[in-house]
């Protein structure tokens, strides 16, 4: 397996409450090398996901996919702003569902957002 020194740039998404997404370079990061053109990096801020073992300060590598199931861990963009959450499918509707009760769920629709998956 080859890998690459891929510069990637990482992205602060919050596995909490929706805050903007933020981009920065951070450096770089090994990956495979056929990989590589189709991933992004995310460092993780909040304890939202703890349940799925997603932690603060937790570096991600994500591949970029529009699709995603019911149940998936997906990074969405909702409005302008960029989350970790489990995507769940109510019908036509999307939740992004916390993995940890000290924190809500999110409902796009009721706050009159877009919700587009990332990865």
């Amino acid at each position: 397996i080859a890998y690459l020194a891929q510069p990637m740039t990482f992205y602060r998404v919050h596995a909490g409450s929706l805050h903007e997404a933020v981009t920065h370079a951070d450096g770089y990061l090994p990956v495979q090398a056929d990989l590589a053109p189709r991933c992004f990096a995310l460092r993780v801020a909040g304890e939202s996901m703890a349940g799925r073992e997603i932690h603060d300060g937790d570096l991600l590598v994500v591949e970029r996919t529009a699709q995603a199931r019911s149940g998936d861990i997906v990074v969405a963009l909702v409005g302008d702003e960029a989350t970790v959450k489990t995507l769940r499918r109510v019908g036509r509707r999307v939740l992004l569902e916390a993995a940890n009760p000290d924190y809500a769920d999110i409902d796009p629709a009721s706050h009159g957002l877009d919700c587009r998956i990332l990865g």
